[in-house]
């Protein structure tokens, strides 16, 4: 796994990130590169909109193979309390551009590309939320996901490049929680979306809950897997896409954070 190289600019919005296997960066409201087994950058956040649910259960450890989720036959949405943060991620967001991947805000939304040929991952964040219990959430819609090389999803609890979380959902119908801990990447979990899921195509809400050391994954709604944490600790949030060397391209169009209930 390589070495993550930060570099941030400072300001007072959200952040954005790029790195090379799905690895996001800190920055205070600015951006950020940082490479490990591939790079990544963090912008900065800015002005955005602010405004003041279960699954079967797994140990802190990566699933070995991979087998339909069993999810219920309808969504089940996470219950929720107020919230705490909430942005359409089309004001005060940064514009990043480098070699390996673009962010920046868009008619709709903020649009995340990677033009491919290395793995690489590319994340925002929104400098403003510091959060161990809540529900979160964002929604996404993949303009170009390739299988089994694209995926797009949520970072969280994110502290620093060496301490952070994300879910995401693959071109090719998968979920991944990752978990970056003092510089070493750990899969939590990994297995199949439920069928009725197309994440290669139309909009999604990928969600998730953590609450008394407790973190629950969601896909639209559908629980995917709840799984025991100790000791959790507090973060920021923001959109996340990585890609295995394929053109990735994904418009995320909404984020909100809430207390948890």
């Amino acid at each position: 796994m390589a070495l993550l190289v930060l570099v941030a600019i400072a300001c007072n919005m959200p952040a954005i990130g790029t790195t090379p296997q799905s690895q996001p960066a800190e920055a205070s409201p600015s951006a950020s590169a940082s490479a490990a087994e591939g790079e990544s950058a963090t912008p900065e956040p800015a002005e955005t909109e602010e405004q003041p649910t279960e699954a079967p259960t797994a140990t802190h450890e990566p699933t070995e193979q991979l087998s339909p989720s069993p999810t219920p036959a309808t969504p089940e949405p996470a219950t929720h309390g107020d919230v705490i943060y909430e942005s359409n991620l089309q004001v005060g967001w940064p514009d990043i551009h480098t070699d390996k991947g673009n962010g920046g805000h868009v008619p709709g939304g903020y649009l995340i590309s990677i033009p491919g040929g290395d793995t690489w991952a590319f994340w925002v964040f929104t400098t403003r939320v510091n959060e161990v219990d809540f529900y979160a959430e964002v929604e996404a819609t993949p303009n170009d996901c390739p299988a089994s090389e694209g995926a797009y999803g949520m970072l969280f609890q994110h502290r620093d490049e060496s301490n952070l979380r994300s879910l995401s959902i693959t071109c090719d119908g998968r979920y991944v929680l990752l978990e970056r801990n003092d510089g070493a990447e750990v899969v939590l979990a990994e297995n199949l979306l439920p069928q009725e899921i197309d994440p290669s195509t139309g909009s999604h809400t990928v969600g998730v809950k953590a609450l008394d050391n407790t973190i629950t994954a969601y896909a639209d709604d559908y629980p995917l897997i709840s799984m025991s944490i100790p000791g959790m600790e507090g973060g920021d949030f923001g959109p996340y896409v990585q890609t295995g060397g394929g053109a990735t391209s994904v418009l995320f169009t909404h984020l909100v954070i809430y207390e948890p209930e």
